[in-house]
């Protein structure tokens, strides 16, 4: 369902004033909604972490960056609790 048709199967629920208060869309809109925007939103994160690998490469190959030990590495995911120990 593109946007256009997604905004076309909106429905307003309006006041006694006739002002619109809420939107109602088809469940099948909504979890495509959702969908496209985790999948953008997975986007921007994938940028952002290419952006900063990108800059840790320009200053490593500058000599700015020191590199870390894997058990350095490893030590840390584990203090994190991203890693099983």
């Amino acid at each position: 369902m593109t946007m256009d048709e997604t905004l076309a199967s909106a429905r307003f629920v309006v006041d006694p004033a006739g002002n619109r208060t809420d939107v109602l869309i088809p469940l099948a809109a909504w979890l495509e909604l959702l969908e496209s925007w985790s999948r953008m939103a997975q986007r921007i994160e994938d940028d952002e972490d290419a952006a900063i690998v990108a800059a840790w490469l320009q200053d490593r190959s500058a000599g700015a960056e020191d590199t870390v030990s894997l058990e350095a590495v490893e030590a840390e995911l584990l203090a994190d609790g991203l890693l099983p120990g």
